[in-house]
């Protein structure tokens, strides 16, 4: 009897804690809300039964009914909301099938094809790469897919057309056995331009190009210089450096994020408020934070990343403070009412589940490693004598290093196995430092451009620095000795697994967020 109701009281306590948790982050609740139903809409697999009774399971508790129903009614309202606007949208084209696979085969119809992305690439000869989405494309007449992102190439030696239009022809869709969809225009079909479609994806790329030669002028060495345009600009070119980091598990540095948007955040908000006021920094810093979403393109981590610093920086214009875990909700929402198919890309799925990762885990993780490494009061701290409290600061920082690494990694498993069934032990050692390192790159990258414009001695002399440093950085991963990949294979990495352990993870660290903010609110011992 004393078990069942000591079971009772457990559960009671963490419904409550969970409903707690929910109460300071709305948009949160309705981000995953909508993330889960688009999801549903997209990929339809009966295991996200589980996270969406996550979701809901405070209503378990009916004390907690009458006080939070209008808040569950409402996300259950958008899960099915989420799912129709998603399944209305999206139409994926279907193909046919040998021995229960999918082959690589293909549909032959007319297409109508939103160009989001140029570039120039060298893959089997040098071509003109065009990456979108088929808005349309019907095969004799019936609609066989609706917004699905493709990419297109055609050959350099071509006159290519411009990027900044749709266009209709008749083509092929064609499905790769990597899952990937082509777009392959036929020879003698013309392209017919739709006015009034207009898209940056031409002046993006004039942009890009600008400044890739820009860096290709201040750096000479070309992987130095490679190296820069692809963290700056998100075009990625070099094959060999590009292996070298998957090695390493440092693919996530490639990819724009909202560590580039911090880093240049923080630098305009350095050098900005040495002249204007707080509140018109702010006001600069949207502005060309914009222009640099502009520049880059709206892929799912790029729009994260903005809409993030746009409400941190909105916040700060009205004088009020944004919670973080909203932020990720709003970015949820924003993304995928803009495209549901991006729940599926891994720009999405990495950048939200690293960020998720870092607001609830991190916090844990560094509880669990003060365990080894006790956290002293500063009173403590100040006690110390010099080298003792030097060590005590190192010690912290890999304290911390450590837990935020352990914390991101926790989530990056599950979905690395899943996409590429293997994963590369020595990226927990090297997101240690290599992230900090490539920081530095960054921001002297950043100061030098800004710089250029009133004073360009002072430009060279960074960007002199700049390339020393970035060239000792990527000997950290040029030509390492092979004994160092050691790996976790997994050659099919269920999706159920996924799902399950994300749900697993969420929970944790929303139980361990709502007990420490209920235990500083009114000290009612809820804390872990």
């Amino acid at each position: 009897m004393n078990v069942k109701k000591n079971f009772e009281v457990v559960c009671e306590r963490y419904l409550k804690l969970i409903s707690f948790f929910w109460q300071g982050h709305y948009a949160l609740l309705y981000g995953i809300a909508f993330l889960l139903g688009s999801y549903a809409a997209i990929v339809s697999t009966i295991v996200l039964i589980v996270p969406m009774f996550a979701l809901m399971l405070p209503l378990c508790n009916f004390k907690l009914l009458s006080t939070d129903r209008r808040r569950y009614a409402i996300a259950c309202i958008i899960v099915c909301v989420a799912f129709a606007y998603s399944h209305t949208k999206h139409m994926a084209p279907i193909f046919e099938t040998l021995a229960g696979k999918q082959s690589s085969t293909s549909i032959h119809g007319h297409a109508v094809f939103s160009i989001a992305k140029l570039q120039e690439v060298n893959f089997y000869g040098k071509q003109w790469r065009y990456q979108g989405k088929v808005s349309f494309f019907d095969d004799a007449g019936d609609q066989v897919a609706k917004n699905i992102s493709c990419s297109l190439c055609i050959p350099q030696e071509l006159d290519r057309p411009k990027a900044n239009v749709d266009y209709a022809f008749s083509g092929s869709i064609k499905n790769s056995l990597s899952s990937s969809i082509r777009l392959v225009p036929d020879k003698d079909s013309p392209w017919i331009s739709i006015p009034w479609a207009y898209s940056l994806a031409e002046l993006r790329f004039h942009a890009q190009e600008a400044f890739a030669s820009y860096i290709r002028s201040e750096f000479l060495d070309s992987r130095t210089a490679n190296f820069l345009t692809a963290i700056s600009t998100g075009n990625f070119q070099d094959r060999l450096m590009k292996f070298e980091f998957s090695r390493f598990g440092l693919q996530h540095i490639m990819a724009i994020s909202g560590f580039h948007f911090a880093i240049l955040a923080a630098l305009l908000a350095f050098l900005l408020t040495q002249v204007f006021s707080k509140k018109l920094s702010a006001a600069l810093i949207i502005v060309l934070m914009t222009l640099y979403y502009l520049f880059l393109g709206a892929s799912a981590a790029v729009m994260r990343a903005w809409i993030s610093s746009m409400i941190v920086l909105c916040s700060c214009l009205v004088y009020r403070k944004g919670a973080a875990l909203n932020s990720l909700g709003i970015g949820i929402l924003s993304v995928l009412a803009y495209d549901p198919e991006l729940c599926c890309s891994l720009g999405f799925q990495f950048s939200f589940a690293a960020t998720a990762a870092i607001l609830l885990l991190f916090a844990p993780c560094d509880a669990i490693m003060q365990v080894v490494f006790p956290k002293r009061s500063l009173s403590d701290a100040l006690e110390m004598d010099l080298w003792n409290r030097f060590g005590y600061v190192i010690l912290s920082f890999f304290r911390q290093a450590f837990a935020l690494g352990f914390a991101v990694n926790l989530v990056a498993l599950p979905l690395t196995l899943f996409h590429f069934q293997t994963f590369p032990l020595i990226s927990i050692f090297y997101n240690l430092f290599f992230p900090f390192l490539v920081s530095i790159s960054l921001a002297l990258l950043i100061l030098g451009a800004l710089v250029s414009f009133v004073l360009p001695p002072l430009s060279a002399l960074l960007n002199a620095m700049n390339a020393t440093f970035t060239y000792y950085t990527l000997q950290y991963t040029h030509q390492m000795p092979p004994a160092l990949d050691l790996q976790i294979n997994a050659d099919a990495f269920p999706l159920e697994l996924v799902v399950i352990g994300y749900t697993i993870l969420f929970l944790m660290g929303a139980i361990y967020a709502a007990s420490k903010r209920a235990c500083g609110i009114d000290g009612s011992g809820w804390c872990f």
